[in-house]
């Protein structure tokens, strides 16, 4: 197949999540294969089509707002990400006119629901992943769309589970929140308040690190259950709407110490949830536990 730079794919492309973007694993001359992703917007405008002035300047500040943002986060990260569950780009460019990202490959060892594995592997997956967002947040990045799918698990050469933290891309950095329009994220794992500035009720300002907290709440809890926080599904479409409405989440399949933790993160109030360091603290403290058994 045909190099995209220094890569070489090894598979056709594959159209990824919500059609936003295609995928393929491609190899470098040392023989290292790489996830390369290939996003389908935007796109780079081609001088020769004749396209407006205005529609020509609207595409390249679209362009431009893409690539900055995408720089934004990658200029925050060093190699500590991999040794911190982060997998992180390691390459991002244009070609032909479209933007590619690299990462590492991760072999995905599918186990779910978490609770059925050893409690030395759920320890290690729930430390992994607060780690990976304590990463993150010590660097002022928000990673805005936590959720199952983007915590892969692997094995160990000791076989082992470890956790990694994928896909940046709704990422940004604390205080500078995208605009409404450029929110793509899976909307059941909203915190209150995105799902308050995404609808035109809130400001920008409401989003902080804490809300990754709560996404990462429900995405724990779903990994060790299979499913999300228990509420009444006939009245509310999503938990942050059923929690705004006065519901109380059911945690008990979690175990009781555990179950508070999470259910402190999944508080109304974003000030009021532990941050990423205490969780933290809490996992390397606490866990394994009997109440995960």
């Amino acid at each position: 197949m045909e190099s995209i730079g220094h890569y070489t794919p090894q598979r056709e492309f594959t159209t990824l999540g919500g059609g936003q973007s295609e995928w393929t694993v491609a190899r470098t001359d040392d023989g290292v294969e790489y996830f390369v992703k290939r996003y389908l917007q935007p796109v780079v405008p081609d001088p020769t089509l004749g396209l407006s002035e205005p529609t020509m300047r609207r595409l390249h500040e679209r362009v431009d707002y893409f690539r900055a943002r995408q720089m934004s986060i990658i200029g925050r990260l060093d190699d500590e990400q991999f040794r911190r569950n982060v997998v992180g780009a390691t390459d991002f460019f244009e070609h032909e006119g479209r933007f590619y990202k690299v990462t590492p490959l991760i072999v995905e060892a599918p186990v779910l629901p978490l609770l059925s594995q050893p409690v030395h592997d759920v320890a290690s997956v729930l430390f992994g992943s607060v780690t990976a967002v304590e990463y993150l947040h010590q660097r002022a990045i928000v990673h805005g769309d936590i959720k199952p799918e983007n915590i892969l698990m692997s094995r160990d050469a000791d076989g082992d589970l470890d956790a990694h933290l994928i896909d940046l891309d709704e990422g940004y950095v604390a205080g500078y929140a995208p605009s409404r329009e450029d929110i793509v994220g899976t909307i059941g794992y909203y915190s209150p308040e995105l799902g308050d500035y995404v609808s035109g009720r809130a400001e920008g300002s409401v989003l902080t690190t804490a809300s990754d907290m709560f996404s990462l709440a429900l995405t724990l809890v779903e990994m060790l259950t299979g499913r999300v926080p228990g509420f009444d599904r006939n009245r509310y479409r999503t938990a942050a709407h059923a929690l705004g409405n006065g519901e109380v989440l059911d945690m008990t399949a979690c175990g009781e110490s555990l179950g508070e933790l999470l259910g402190t993160m999944l508080v109304l109030d974003p000030k009021a949830r532990p941050s990423a360091p205490e969780a933290v603290s809490y996992t390397h403290l606490t866990l394994p536990t009997s109440d995960l058994v």
